[in-house]
């Protein structure tokens, strides 16, 4: 790395990553914006484990928003170090090569040999060393002999000063179909609901669990949802609705759907109030709802949080829509 650059090493936490959440995020933006406030660092490399990389991120993306200078590359390995013929050294040094590029003023993840949109990738295998993969958007590189960057899609910096927004809301329901799943389930969390006591567990009085903020729905397909009989989530969106919590419409495969395309469980689901998505992966739009939450309202008149939250949806932030509406 000595090669490479100037490198200097910091701990900022080291846990599992499935134990990475919103916290986190919030200090490594806040780190990173400290150093380029200060202008110690020309580039930022970010090793994290590969189960919440996509969504630390994504989530750091958001936080430091669309005036960022400068790369901030995030990556991670299949394997261990001691894996001699693995990816973890080689990860490394290719993360802090493109920390180094001019060309690269965005929150990046580096696996395998090519350079992904933060926003725009997710995690597409366990083993493989090409790990991650960005369904609707072209790599912004591939790293051969030389850096081969893809100039038509690297994002330039808007300019101005950057305005950390850090902040990430708690109380997300979040609902991931598979068949025969009763909505039932759920509506007690839209009101919230009170917890006996539970001397085992520590609780000597009831706990009250308050309502939550925002609903992910993850469906099984193209954004579609469930809608016959005792299995419809549409009351159960139109219930949230009702009750000012915005209901995402998300899925785990990313997709561009033609203007041809007609999807009857889709449509009930956005009549009934929800926000759709588009084609953003799962962890640009579980962390942008999560930003966008926490971001103070403006007085926009009388749209109430739900319209908010569907405003700053069809926003092209920091690059995770092509266009300013997401398509479905």
């Amino acid at each position: 790395l000595d090669a490479l650059a100037d490198t200097q090493f910091e701990t900022v936490f080291a846990l599992d990553s499935v134990n990475v959440g919103p916290k986190h995020w919030a200090d490594l933006a806040t780190r990173i914006h400290h150093g380029i406030r200060d202008d110690a660092f020309d580039g930022f490399v970010i090793a994290h484990g590969t189960d919440t990389l996509a969504y630390s991120a994504s989530a750091v993306a958001f936080a430091l928003g669309p005036a960022l200078d400068r790369p901030v590359v995030f990556t991670g390995a299949q394997t261990t170090p001691d894996v001699l013929h693995g990816d973890a050294r080689i990860n490394m040094i290719r993360a802090c090569r493109i920390a180094t590029a001019d060309e690269l003023t965005e929150v990046a993840i580096l696996f395998g040999s090519r350079v992904l949109r933060a926003v725009r990738a997710q995690k597409s295998d366990e083993r493989a060393f090409d790990g991650f993969d960005s369904p609707t958007c072209d790599p912004l590189a591939v790293v051969m002999e030389f850096v081969e960057w893809s100039r038509g899609s690297l994002r330039q910096p808007s300019g101005g000063v950057i305005d950390l927004k850090c902040q990430f809301a708690d109380r997300i329901l979040m609902s991931q179909r598979t068949p025969g799943l009763e909505p039932d389930f759920f509506l007690r969390s839209l009101d919230g609901y009170e917890l006996p006591p539970d001397p085992a567990r520590g609780r000597s009085a009831p706990k009250k669990v308050p309502p939550c903020r925002g609903v992910i729905i993850q469906t099984l397909g193209a954004g579609n949802v469930t809608s016959v009989e005792d299995y419809s989530f549409i009351d159960f969106v139109s219930e949230a609705t009702s009750r000012d919590i915005p209901a995402l419409i998300t899925s785990p495969f990313p997709w561009r759907r033609g203007p041809d395309q007609k999807f009857a469980p889709l449509k009930g689901a956005v009549e009934a109030g929800g926000i759709p998505t588009g084609f953003m992966t799962a962890a640009a739009a579980a962390t942008k709802l999560r930003w966008a939450l926490a971001q103070p309202e403006t007085p926009t008149g009388s749209g109430g949080v739900v319209e908010r939250i569907r405003s700053i949806f069809q926003q092209n932030l920091v690059g995770e829509l092509d266009d300013p509406t997401p398509s479905m």
